[in-house]
């Protein structure tokens, strides 16, 4: 996480921006772009030209200076040939939930007014083809080892998929998970288990049983008693 001023740069055009957190702050940038909702029109439409986004850091400092920091750097670029910023000063427009009541619903409308016949940019078919790295998937598997979920969590897992059952699948769709199959390895190949792993799988094989037996048994005494 890096706290300082930044620059966007787009062709030949470029913007300049302070966060507390310039990598959160540039993936903001992004995700206004790709639907095309950017709040700086300058910088929406060198995008819809070059379809491509760097940025570097211009210089870190702390967050109480960020404005100071910012605001040398657009008295030096503010005005120039390419600088897509529309204010000279580094000041920010309050965020929604700092609005007044009113101002929000005027904030609302002018937004719908802007999407309203607009057909929004495909982000899914954006990432199509791309792959995280190696070393990001290992971050994340990291980060979740050891992680277990609460009694609550599962609890509510369990009872949104309650009543749901999976389609039937097409012929084609099973030809295609077929082919996907075939040739593959399951990794027991020429392997056997051990006596006390067959003994496990039996006695919970039996457990299963059971309880399916006496789930039946229930429903059938519960019909009984109905009736």
């Amino acid at each position: 996480m890096t706290c300082g001023v930044y620059r966007i740069e787009m062709g030949h055009h470029y913007y300049i921006g302070s966060s507390s957190n310039i990598e959160q702050r540039i993936q903001q940038h992004r995700y206004g772009l790709l639907k095309g909702t950017h709040c700086n029109n300058r910088v929406q439409n060198a995008w819809n030209k070059y379809q491509t986004l760097d940025y570097s850091v211009l210089e870190e400092c702390a967050e109480e200076v960020l404005l100071r920091a910012e605001q040398k750097y657009l008295d030096e670029h503010f005005g120039k040939s390419g600088c897509m910023n529309l204010s000279p000063l580094a000041d920010r427009p309050p965020t929604y939930y700092e609005l007044s009541p009113e101002k929000q619903v005027e904030w609302s409308a002018n937004m719908s007014a802007t999407k309203t016949g607009k057909k929004q940019p495909n982000i899914s078919a954006a990432k199509k083809g791309k792959k995280h790295s190696k070393e990001w998937c290992a971050n994340i598997s990291a980060g979740m080892m050891g992680k277990t979920l609460s009694e609550e969590t599962k609890a509510k897992i369990s009872d949104a998929k309650k009543g749901k059952k999976l389609g039937p699948c097409s012929e084609e769709r099973k030809a295609a998970i077929s082919a996907g199959k075939k040739g593959k390895s399951n990794g027991r190949e020429g392997k056997k288990h051990s006596e006390e792993s067959k003994a496990l799988l039996s006695q919970r094989a039996k457990e299963r049983a059971a309880r399916r037996r006496a789930a039946r048994e229930a429903a059938e005494n519960a019909e009984n008693a109905e009736s």
